[in-house]
């Protein structure tokens, strides 16, 4: 009884996003709405995240029209998880090796500028942790999730 059920919900959950980046593609009549064109990046990554290749190539080219019209830090700090999304997806390993590094270097710039976004901290948090060990990201993903508890403890007194 369980796998139809969580097969219904993986399927739902997919036709979902690809109804909501219809949704956000089709509003995007102007390119300069930098507000639709973010939400619509963020759909692309969380389609990336579930596995689709395609959408990893679009947030990409999207958030580097972003990060280069001006500095905006979300759009960095996705910029590199997209990275290491695509990373986790070439079979080449200079390939590889060169989106580690990209993404590495977009997470830690968003970090180093604004380090008290919670939001900055958790893409990357939830980005290091799932990189193998030996690239000695895991300290760095477990400081930041410490970083954001103790954000948010202030915030909440």
């Amino acid at each position: 009884m369980r796998t139809p059920v969580l097969v219904l919900l993986v399927f739902f959950s997919c036709a979902c996003v690809a109804t909501e980046i219809e949704t956000l593609e089709s509003l995007v009549a102007n390119p300069e709405d930098r507000s639709l064109l973010f939400e619509l990046g963020i759909a692309y990554h969380n389609a990336g995240v579930r596995g689709d290749k395609d959408y990893v190539l679009k947030v990409i080219k999207l958030f580097e029209k972003l990060i280069r019209d001006e500095e905006e830090d979300l759009a960095t700090s996705y910029l590199g998880s997209s990275h290491l999304l695509k990373a986790g997806d070439d079979w080449n390993p200079f390939g590889k090796l060169h989106n580690l590094n990209k993404g590495f270097k977009y997470l830690d710039r968003a970090v180093e500028n604004h380090g008290d976004n919670i939001m900055i901290l958790f893409i990357r948090a939830n980005a290091y942790i799932n990189i193998p060990g030996f690239f000695g990201r895991l300290d760095t993903s477990i400081a930041d999730f410490e970083r954001i508890i103790q954000l948010h403890s202030h915030r909440v007194r």
